[in-house]
């Protein structure tokens, strides 16, 4: 990253800090109050450009500053209009009194999602509160000056601890999400305000980054306008040759002609005039193609990850779900050293997918295309076909991005483009040169096939592969409190290593041995991570939002913490309707009912469900609520978490924990969403020493029965797609009737009784089969039942007999209450069941 890109994204960052600083009583203008703000930190007061780019980032600040015209703050004031969605603001700004209250709180981005309305806000918070997690609440409290007071404190503190170098950008970014994720961007009282000043100042600072690489590149060569590239161009695909000509742009494109050659963009910053390239052009900036939407989608992670067998299974699923968790990320962050960019470009990543915000030149294209084509090269090298990666990018223009024009929607329509790119990418993986590289992959004598993954490899004593054998070295450092992932040049000497496409070598460290690394060798750190844990001023670290809840050493030990039958349940689970959600869920009723759908908005959404499934599970396992058992949650969910992120979940435990947790996912997920979204599940129940491949593939087979039940998703399978509900119908008919009812007439009773409920279990099953034999079978339920009445002359209990008999048999007559009592029973069964000796 070159300092000028560095200069504008820290700008972009924090061009916006003024409103925290108006909010908390200061009373000026928050262009005026935010430079003042900044120029209290050392660093920041030393640099002219960045003050400038908070200062006139209005039209109406900008119109009367006598800025020379390669000043940056024309490429943030653009980049701002372009973030907010619409250039409103040019009017009117936060500090002038009109139409603003300051004690808005953060409204929540689902009161609008797949056509709803509501007035939903978030309580005043920091992200990482004690309180735990930030529900979206119907009447939240107004924000005070106390409030945002105390950012400012927390702010200056952050930014004093931070230096000026490319490498501290991450950090400024914790820093900024730390503070400012519940803090909404306009309290305009006329617009929404579920945009956190993160979300849009993070927005501002890759567009604005854009446009300085997409107009520094351009002017270089000779002040042509850099035009859009064929979409989905890949050297790897054989077109190599044909970048040697002018290829003609995408008819879906838009206007332009022709891209930049690779080779013909410039280094570094060269004089430019961005007054007339961006004010004196006025609205026609909008229409120019400064940015790529870009993509890659990582293929082949389930059978990597559950093609394992052996000793701790368990340990071994959770470290693959890891290294590929973390491949993943560090090609993310290598795409964005390589064009020269921040993660502040970065919109998502999760489930082996990344979206990133990357400029529109030819210097772009040309890494993009190399790096796509190295990394699937390392990837067969190391891994042969198991593992792939599929690239693609749309050029766009910032009224694309802000879904301008609106009567065409084509923003969404960019989305689209990538899917169908990444598609058609997956169906046509390899080149001829890669097939014959395959080919020429001779094994010999010396090679065997690794006991755990199975692939043929030179092992070691144990029949472990590199691979494996490392990845079971790290696995247990893999939750430890205060972790870091450590991404090095070379592979370490002194502890496991695993190797990372392109360039770098995993391993996992504590922060005294980072720190040791950091003064004897820091010419071999690339990057490091934390897990959980925002650490500013640490300069290449960045934070990772990991779901690492974890709890006993394998499956046997939470099979025997099981309450009754020892088995584990596996249970697997996503979103129901999420890609269409992102494509037509902001879409209104009216005549602007595309008025909603921007760059920003899916970004805020992205995020928040991020948070969810990589960080806020940790908080709902360790907090357990739902309980078969009727007596309440002890301690903390006995349950590992194998994967969780994107808008899916991967969860080991035992098996009345795995229900439970479920249960408590969906409760916690509806009340997030704020029941916009909902999730579907399987769960199976299995012996610890099942093979973990078939637990996946059943669990999964489970999970599409539960999206497919006749009455829509947003449903649970357990056992058996038989036993397919809606999670209410689970919480309330099966478990909050018909269980709780055998419980409390079962309770105390011998084992003579609880036979005859397995009696019972089968005349239910004969019912349901049908046939003649339904009314005889119904006679013979009536007199099992007859015969559990007690006979000890307890009136309770003659209570309980005639409200469970009498239930019961109502229960046989129908259908869908006799399955649900089916169900009940077993889960009895289950929960009652010792362990053979």
């Amino acid at each position: 990253m070159t300092a000028d890109i560095r200069d504008i994204t820290i700008g972009g960052l924090t061009h916006d800090i003024g409103k925290v600083v108006y909010r908390s009583g200061d009373g000026r203008e928050h262009s005026a109050s935010g430079r003042e703000f900044l120029s209290r930190v050392e660093w920041l007061a030393q640099s002219p450009d960045i003050l400038d780019m908070v200062a006139y980032h209005h039209g109406r600040q900008l119109s009367s500053a006598k800025l020379p015209a390669d000043s940056p703050a024309y490429i943030v004031y653009v980049a701002d209009n372009i973030s907010a969605g619409a250039d409103r603001r040019d009017m009117h700004s936060e500090g002038d009194g009109k139409g603003f209250d300051p004690a808005t709180p953060l409204a929540s981005v689902f009161n609008i999602l797949n056509g709803k309305s509501a007035k939903y806000g978030y309580t005043a918070a920091e992200l990482q509160s004690k309180r735990g997690i930030n529900y979206p609440r119907e009447t939240p409290a107004p924000y005070t000056r106390g409030f945002y007071g105390q950012i400012l404190q927390r702010l200056l503190t952050g930014l004093d601890a931070i230096n000026p170098d490319s490498e501290y950008v991450n950090s400024l970014l914790d820093l900024l999400e730390a503070w400012l994720t519940f803090v909404p961007s306009s309290t305009n009282q006329s617009e929404l305000a579920d945009i956190s000043l993160f979300d849009h100042c993070k927005t501002t600072a890759a567009i604005a980054a854009c446009i300085k690489q997409y107009l520094d590149q351009g002017v270089a060569k000779g002040g042509g306008k850099p035009q859009p590239p064929e979409v989905g161009f890949d050297a790897a695909r054989g077109q190599g040759e044909a970048a040697q000509e002018r290829m003609p742009a995408d008819p879906d494109a838009g206007a332009g002609g022709f891209r930049n050659l690779p080779g013909e963009a410039a280094q570094g910053r060269v004089s430019a005039d961005y007054r007339a390239e961006i004010w004196d052009a006025g609205k026609s900036f909008y229409d120019r193609p400064c940015f790529l939407l870009y993509s890659f989608d990582l293929s082949g992670i389930q059978s990597f990850i559950y093609t394992i067998s052996g000793k701790g299974a368990l340990k071994s699923l959770r470290s693959r779900s890891f290294y590929l968790e973390m491949t993943v990320e560090h090609i993310a962050d290598t795409i964005l050293r390589e064009v020269g960019l921040s993660r502040a470009n970065l919109i998502y990543t999760g489930g082996g997918h990344a979206y990133m915000l990357l400029a529109n030149t030819g210097e772009t294209l040309a890494r993009l295309e190399g790096m796509s084509e190295a990394i699937n090269r390392w990837f067969l090298e190391h891994f042969q076909t198991d593992l792939y990666i599929a690239t693609a990018y749309v050029p766009c223009s910032g009224n694309d991005l802000m879904n301008q024009p609106r009567e065409e929607n084509p923003f969404p329509g960019l989305y689209r483009r990538l899917g169908r790119i990444l598609s058609e990418k997956k169906l046509n993986r390899y080149t001829a040169g890669d097939i014959r590289m395959l080919n020429g992959m001779g094994h010999t004598q010396s090679l065997r096939e690794c006991r755990e993954c199975r692939r043929t490899e030179r092992l070691d004593a144990e029949g472990l592969c590199p691979v494996c054998k490392s990845l079971a070295g790290i696995s247990g450092k893999l939750i430890q409190e205060g972790a870091f992932f450590l991404v090095t040049a070379d592979p370490p000497k002194d502890r496991e290593g695993l190797p990372l496409p392109y360039r770098g070598h995993l391993s996992v460290v504590n922060a005294q041995e980072l720190g040791q690394l950091q003064k004897e060798s820091p010419e071999q750190i690339i990057a490091f991570y934390s897990k959980n844990a925002m650490h500013t001023g640490q300069g290449l670290s960045t934070n990772l939002w990991m779901g690492d809840y974890a709890y006993g050493g394998d499956f046997q030990d939470l099979a025997e913490s099981a309450q009754g039958i020892p088995r584990i349940g596996v249970l697997r689970a996503d979103v129901d309707n999420l890609g269409l959600a992102f494509v037509e869920g902001l879409r209104r009723e009216g005549p602007d009912p595309y008025r909603y759908v921007t760059l920003s908005r899916t970004a805020v959404l992205s995020r928040q469900l991020s948070m969810f499934f990589k960080y806020h599970i940790n908080e709902i396992l360790a907090k357990p609520v739902f309980s078969l058992g009727g007596q309440g949650t002890a301690g903390k969910r006995k349950a590992v978490v194998v994967y969780s992120g994107g808008d899916d979940v991967f969860l080991v435990g035992a098996w009345d924990d795995c229900v439970g947790a479920a249960m408590d996912l969906s409760d916690a997920f509806e009340r997030f969403t704020q029941g916009r979204l909902h999730m579907s599940a399987g769960i199976g129940v299995y012996a610890h020493s099942y093979p973990i491949k078939r637990m996946a593939a059943e669990s999964g087979d489970l999970e599409y029965a539960a999206k497919n039940l006749d009455e829509g998703k947003n449903a649970v399978a357990l056992f058996a797609d038989g036993f397919t509900y809606h999670w209410k119908d689970l919480a309330g008919s099966v478990v909050g009737e018909k269980l709780r009812l055998l419980q409390g007439f079962f309770a105390g009773m011998d084992e003579r009784g609880k036979a005859m409920l397995y009696r019972v279990l089968e005349y239910l099953r004969q019912l349901s089969e049908g046939g003649a034999g339904g009314r005889i079978n119904l006679a013979r339920l009536a007199y099992l039942l007859a015969r559990l009445e007690p006979t000890d002359g307890d009136a309770a209990r003659q209570g309980l007999y005639k409200e469970f008999s009498k239930n019961v048999y109502a229960w046989a007559l129908w259908d869908a209450q006799r399955k649900d009592l089916e169900c009940a029973i077993l889960l009895y069964a289950y929960l009652t069941r010792e362990a053979k000796t």
